[in-house]
């Protein structure tokens, strides 16, 4: 197991930054009461707008009147999730009522790969309370934050979730009353409510609370304990937890929201086996990034790749450096597909706002969190968090841009990083790498690195292969064309970037089909087989899952299209024989894939294939049409891997990479 931070890093002078002023914020004293059976919600508002501001926004649904005083651009009285704007003339504090009514339909959100959920802004009902803390049931200023007092009015039974704390909690008259109080200033303010089971435990003077559906003593138990273990892993990575409570919330619909101070995770999502080990440490560090110090919204949104670096990537190298090495190629691969074939979808970090998308993804998400690691390469993994623990001092409670980290990291690390900045902040696209005249040269070996325009800095990894070990080294790759000469007596082979440290165009050679390359592609065309009734419709009910659309493109005749992606279930014997890839036979219900022998009748199995006019089709074998239902919908979780093998049980899924084709940066050396 890998230490995270060394006790070194404890006593390293944090640079200092300079913070940008905290941003204004707006003083709520708001009693807010939930009818469900009416599905409205009633709030009275006591607002004090920050200093020289007397315009705010609020739903424009809403019926709004001030108090005392005449109804103010009164709203249909229910939420429409667009915003008014409403002057008020007076000074100071002013107190205002509105109600609205809202009962928007869960039931058709679909869990989509790029977007966590359907944007649903309002609704109350007897399934449970949501308010979106993207729309503004509360007056809103732009670039301002909340706080102050919110009681909250439900039916007795019911737990309403808020960032915050609870002071007060009593139940009387068939009512629950609660009362939170913000005293950390939020930039949104989201709020659920439901007949939870809540159950609590002390960590530290922190509350851990979950709030389920139904009593779970091992899954409460199993998320209590995880919880612990991210705050004391971010407590001593980056500074004491902002919040005083963390509440892990099982919602109705699909979710995955983090909020400061809790998270709203989906039923299905709450229960998928890897979601305590990865995602939900992920929800966790965004109460440093994120939550804490907010993102600057004119200099692009580092949070995302940020996190990702001191979480979903972290979590690997805990694992072990082969599952860190294949994160780290599965970005550079998500990158191929998403963006590599498509330039014109490609941006500059600095203009990344928010994810959407497989590319904003690949790039917000995956070149940014590949930024901070060639970072820690340059500049060595104590000096990269001695440089974040400063940022997480001086700006808590206020706005960051890429500069402040920048600044930070400089100073910690005494080194000018315009370059590294300028290259990897500025511009679009990412290096492409070859080596050419690998030759012997007495005891050393001598090569010649190649990059394409525009020229990068790089700090390149080379190791030589050797009988005895492997020879590593770093040389520093900052022209079109440089010529090296490595120490490695007796070597064998020649690889660059072995373990994909750099952010860098794969050849194509390197990368085997996956489901992402099918993914990457805004339409498909499904084909199921020439015969059987049951197992077309199966399909047609496959394919609106899968591309999340009401009329997906079918063919009628079994053949799949000439010049599209396609997704083939049970494919008649020559169209599937065109496709299987080396590694896998199929004899009747029993598939071997690497020696492994999978039952169609237990299992259903899905794989990307190369497609013979090229490119890569989705190939989907079952027994079972009734199995095809929702199948579609589970595999944006799998995107990086060349197949998959459900189980007809619901146990876990097996999943695999057939082998790339070679890979130009690994040369044999000829004696």
């Amino acid at each position: 197991m890998r230490r995270i931070v060394s006790t070194a890093v404890l006593v390293i002078v944090a640079a200092t930054c300079l913070a940008a002023d905290p941003p204004p914020v707006i003083r709520h004293h708001a009693t807010i009461v939930f009818d469900v059976d009416a599905h409205s919600v009633t709030v009275r508002d006591q607002v004090t707008l920050p200093a020289g501001v007397d315009t705010f926004e609020i739903d424009r649904g809403l019926v709004l009147s001030f108090v005392p005083g005449a109804t103010a651009d009164a709203g249909a009285g229910e939420y429409s999730g667009e915003n008014n704007k409403v002057a008020y003339g007076g000074q100071g504090t002013f107190t205002i009522a509105t109600f609205a009514t809202a009962h928007q339909p869960t039931d058709e959100v679909r869990f989509s790969r790029e977007n966590v959920g359907g944007e649903i802004t309002a609704t109350v009902g007897e399934e449970g309370i949501w308010l979106s803390g993207d729309s503004a049931w509360l007056p809103s200023v732009d670039d301002a934050l909340h706080a102050g007092t919110f009681k909250i009015d439900t039916p007795a039974g019911w737990f309403p979730v808020l960032a915050g704390e609870i002071t007060a909690q009593t139940e009387e008259n068939g009512r629950r009353h609660t009362t939170y109080e913000i005293t950390e200033p939020v930039d949104g303010l989201s709020l659920v409510a439901n007949t939870f089971v809540v159950e609590e435990r002390d960590h530290g003077g922190i509350t851990m609370r979950t709030c389920f559906l139904e009593r779970d003593r091992r899954l409460s138990e199993l998320y209590l304990d995880r919880t612990a273990h991210y705050l004391d892993l971010y407590r001593d990575m980056l500074g004491e937890y902002p919040y005083r409570s963390f509440t892990t919330v099982e919602n109705w619909f699909p979710t995955g929201y983090g909020m400061p101070g809790w998270t709203l995770l989906g039923t299905q999502v709450l229960r998928l086996p890897f979601i305590p080990y990865i995602s939900f440490g992920h929800e966790i560090a965004h109460n440093w990034w994120g939550n804490s110090v907010f993102v600057d919204s004119d200099g692009g949104n580092w949070c995302e790749g940020l996190t990702v670096w001191c979480a979903d990537y972290l979590y690997k190298l805990e694992e072990s450096d082969e599952a860190a090495h294949q994160y780290r190629r599965n970005q550079l691969k998500d990158y191929a597909a998403y963006v590599g074939e498509h330039p014109e979808v490609d941006f500059p970090l600095v203009e990344f706002k928010s994810r959407h998308s497989g590319a904003t993804r690949a790039v917000g998400y995956g070149k940014s969190m590949a930024v901070w690691h060639m970072l820690e390469k340059e500049l060595g993994r104590d000096t990269v968090i001695a440089a974040l623990r400063a940022v997480y001092r001086d700006f808590r409670g206020r706005p960051a841009a890429w500069d402040d980290f920048f600044a930070a990291v400089e100073q910690a690390s005494g080194k000018d990083l315009g370059t590294f900045r300028e290259q990897w902040l500025d511009r679009t696209g990412a290096p492409t790498i070859t080596v050419t005249d690998v030759e012997r040269d007495g005891t050393a070996v001598r090569f010649t690195l190649h990059q394409s325009e525009p020229v990068y800095d790089l700090l390149v990894p080379v190791v030589a292969r050797t009988p005895r070990d492997d020879v590593q080294e770093f040389v520093r790759l900052n022209t079109a064309e440089q010529t090296f000469t490595i120490e490695a007596a007796g070597a064998t082979e020649l690889a660059i970037d072995p373990a994909n440290d750099l952010f860098r165009r794969l050849d194509p050679s390197e990368i085997e089909p996956t489901l992402s390359q099918v993914f990457a592609v805004d339409e498909h065309v499904f084909v199921p087989p020439l015969t059987g009734g049951v197992i077309k419709l199966a399909t047609a009910a496959f394919a609106r899952d899968f591309c999340e659309c009401d009329e997906p493109a079918m063919r009628e005749d079994g053949q799949p299209a000439a010049d599209a992606v396609n997704v083939l279930v049970n494919p008649d014997p020559g169209v599937l024989d065109a496709r299987l890839p080396a590694e896998l036979r199929v004899h009747g219900d029993l598939v071997f894939l690497g020696g492994t022998r999978i039952n169609l009748k237990e299992y259903d199995l899905v794989f990307a294939a190369p497609s013979p006019g090229g490119g890569t089709d989705l190939v989907v074998l079952t027994t079972n049409a009734g199995r095809l239902q929702g199948l579609g919908s589970r595999l944006g979780h799998y995107g990086k891997y060349s197949w998959l093998a459900f189980p007809a049980d619901g146990g876990r899924v097996e999943r695999g990479n057939w082998q790339p084709a070679g890979n130009p940066l690994a040369v044999p050396i000829l004696p």
